[in-house]
């Protein structure tokens, strides 16, 4: 059967903005309404694990109409990495949520998801993320019981950018003090770069960011000493395959609605759940059931 680009465009905005329907209505359900059961019920089938990782991330897509651009979020939960070769790991069951919305809407979506995981009743949890201060509000808000890790790459990125290429030597023994979990020395330290470099403004302007964003993210570094670092380069792969393969494509930008409705499709077949989707179409059975089982 013969279909136009255009149809194909209105049928998958159509199908995504049912989705993303369905997934507000859910989410109405359990936070406006207060219905935390749900939350209980969610993982009633699901066994206790012994560890599950939440991970989050954000990446700027082009926005078309008045804006220059707009912010994607995403997040990943999991329990079952194996290693399917020397640098490489598989992430059995790894679920996905991405979307272009408020950090509040985003934040209880994915509670939602990771319940569905049986994120709340495993025996440990785990937060990674890259320290922005909206994840880490996100983060007390839907996971206050999670262990929470800044990713280790996006501090040695920071570190390396402030110290610059004149003093990239000490990088090595910086990220070591953090690894063991000595902050305050490591604070220490950038604080006498800072001092050092009176004439630089822009090396001072660049330590004084890193010395806030240290000093924000203490629990997140302090882990490492405690559980050994942990990076998020899961999450960084899976922006780049949700969204950076479709939204951030050469010469494209993107009415938000467009976008967000997009995400809706693409996690819904990455979550493995298009064919239980489809068959609550053709039965015009709850769509809920379709998400939420």
């Amino acid at each position: 059967m013969e279909i136009s680009h255009g149809q194909v465009h209105r049928l998958a905005q159509r199908e995504g903005a049912l989705v993303q329907a369905t997934w507000e209505a859910w989410r109405r359900q359990v936070f406006a309404a207060g219905d935390r059961r749900q939350l209980t019920a969610l993982e009633a089938n699901v066994d206790t694990k012994d560890l599950v990782v939440v991970q989050a991330d954000g990446t700027y897509v082009h926005e078309r109409g008045g804006g220059d651009r707009m912010e994607a979020k995403g997040g990943i939960v999991y329990s079952k990495p194996v290693t399917v070769s020397k640098d490489r790991r598989l992430l059995l069951d790894k679920q996905t949520y991405a979307g272009v919305e408020d950090i509040g809407a985003f934040g209880e979506k994915l509670a939602l998801l990771a319940a569905r995981q049986g994120a709340y009743k495993a025996k440990q949890l785990f937060f990674v993320s890259d320290g922005s201060t909206v994840l880490q509000q996100m983060r007390a808000a839907h996971f206050p019981t999670a262990v929470y890790f800044l990713d280790l790459w996006h501090l040695e990125h920071r570190l390396a950018e402030a110290l610059g290429e004149a003093d990239r030597g000490a990088l090595p023994a910086l990220v070591s003090l953090a690894v063991a979990g000595q902050i305050d020395t490591l604070l220490a330290r950038l604080s006498d770069r800072w001092a050092a470099a009176q004439q630089d403004d822009e090396r001072r302007a660049l330590l004084a960011k890193l010395i806030i964003y240290i000093d924000g993210n203490r629990e997140g570094i302090a882990n490492y000493a405690r559980y050994g670092p942990r990076g998020s380069s899961a999450i960084e792969k899976a922006m780049d395959v949700t969204v950076g393969r479709r939204l951030k494509a050469k010469g494209t930008s993107w009415f938000q609605p467009g976008a967000h409705h997009l995400l809706q499709l693409r996690t819904l077949k990455q979550n493995g759940r298009w064919n239980r989707y489809w068959a609550a179409r053709r039965a015009r059975t709850s769509l809920l059931d379709a998400l939420a089982a």
